[in-house]
């Protein structure tokens, strides 16, 4: 779920447009948040704009980003107006804007978008170290997978390497489950979890996986040893 995706200087983009989740599925992010978390953070509709300070103070550090690990491509019209068309979290922290008065008090960012008509793409997170652990980043998926499902979203989707062990036990708690892999010159190895949040996608799922199955041994019976 953690991409270096974006680096370098934008320029603001002076006219809203609508997002994809909100041409597709008519859902206004900015009229269902913000989600209190506890007594320091919330979690707050933002722009791309918004969130680009964090990413260029941060994320290089995060992804290690500048080891040559990761293909970082400069920021173009293309990569800002495909920001701008993003659901964009972040979590803001009252306690970091006491202890620096002259930021924005972003403790960590998350950004989605929707894949195709009934997928939504859990695209990148990060937070700062001292902000890690805390299960913020489960609150969100949770409260996504929420208020998706109810508009009729159906199925969420989320990518990691297969060795970020903390994101994965989270993903399996949350009740993704192993859907593909991939591998590419940008991210390296990524594993994609799926969570069905329509009980009938779920079963077709598992109705798949049978088959595959059933038809496999069916061959060898047939075939013999």
């Amino acid at each position: 779920m953690a991409q270096a995706a974006f680096a370098g200087p934008v320029s603001s983009v002076a006219t809203r447009i609508k997002t994809q989740s909100e041409r597709l599925w008519d859902l206004d992010w900015r009229t269902i948040l913000p989600w209190p978390i506890d007594d320091d953070v919330t979690i707050e509709h933002a722009t791309f704009d918004d969130a680009l300070p964090f990413i260029r103070a941060h994320y290089g550090q995060i992804f290690g980003a500048g080891d040559g690990r990761f293909v970082v491509e400069p920021m173009s019209a293309a990569k800002e107006r495909f920001g701008a068309d993003m659901d964009v979290f972040v979590y803001r922290s009252k306690a970091l804007l006491r202890e620096r008065p002259e930021g924005d008090g972003i403790c960590g960012v998350c950004f989605c978008h929707p894949t195709d008509w009934s997928t939504y793409y859990m695209r990148s997170a990060a937070f700062l170290r001292e902000f890690r652990g805390r299960h913020y980043g489960t609150v969100l998926t949770t409260r996504i997978c929420d208020v998706l499902r109810d508009a009729g979203v159906g199925r969420v989707e989320v990518e990691t390497s297969p060795t970020n062990a903390p994101t994965l036990q989270v993903l399996m708690n949350l009740g993704f489950v192993v859907t593909s892999m991939s591998t590419s010159e940008r991210w390296g190895t990524l594993v994609r979890y799926t969570k069905f949040l329509d009980a009938a996608l779920a079963t077709s799922f598992a109705r798949q996986l049978c088959w595959i199955e059933s038809t496999h041994r069916a061959h060898k019976e047939r075939s013999g040893p």
